[in-house]
């Protein structure tokens, strides 16, 4: 079967990074275990970067879209913005896993762009210099990032998550009520 022209042009809008940093990022819940790893990635062009969780050491949800680091700016990196909670972090991203704000916010404490508030721990308010660490990335010489689809990572190719089958249970008749 060929590829439509819309198939061809799907494939050749798949944005490619360039993966700058990767990193880990402790917890920041009182009770939480474990760390968050995460890459910041740029553009092809070096002009936008991208945050991106990539494991959950612990276990947990979480969404591996690459994030825009100037929507997460626009939004929580001005410094007479008021203290927030993790969760004002949700609509940088388009998955619904109810970690993401929160592992967000801890990767962005990892990156010295936020701060615990003073009054309320629970709460982050700006902290550094965002134009400065942005060009400090970008700056960095970088690896192309795997964009593959997530299974085809694990397995190490595409043909081996296609290969698999799916259980297929045999429908068994009702029994007759009558007999």
């Amino acid at each position: 079967m060929k590829p439509t022209s819309t198939a061809i042009v799907a494939a050749s809008a798949t944005p490619q990074y360039i993966t700058l940093k990767t990193a880990f990022a402790s917890k920041l819940g009182k009770s939480a275990q474990g760390s968050i790893s995460y890459t910041v990635s740029c553009d092809t062009d070096r002009i936008a970067l991208f945050v991106s969780i990539t494991d959950n050491s612990s276990g947990g949800y979480f969404s591996r879209e690459h994030v825009p680091v100037d929507r997460i700016q626009e939004l929580v990196g001005k410094p007479d913005q008021p203290a927030f909670p993790s969760k004002v972090l949700k609509i940088v991203f388009a998955g619904k896993s109810s970690n993401n704000a929160g592992f967000l916010a801890a990767i962005l404490h990892a990156e010295g762009l936020l701060a615990r508030d003073t009054d309320n721990e629970a709460k982050h308010v700006p902290a550094g210099d965002w134009d400065n660490w942005k060009m400090a990335l970008l700056a960095l010489e970088g690896i192309p990032a795997d964009t593959s689809p997530p299974s085809s990572q694990r397995d190490g190719t595409a043909a081996a998550s296609e290969k698999r089958k799916t259980l297929a249970l045999k429908r068994t008749k009702p029994a007759n009520p009558a007999e």
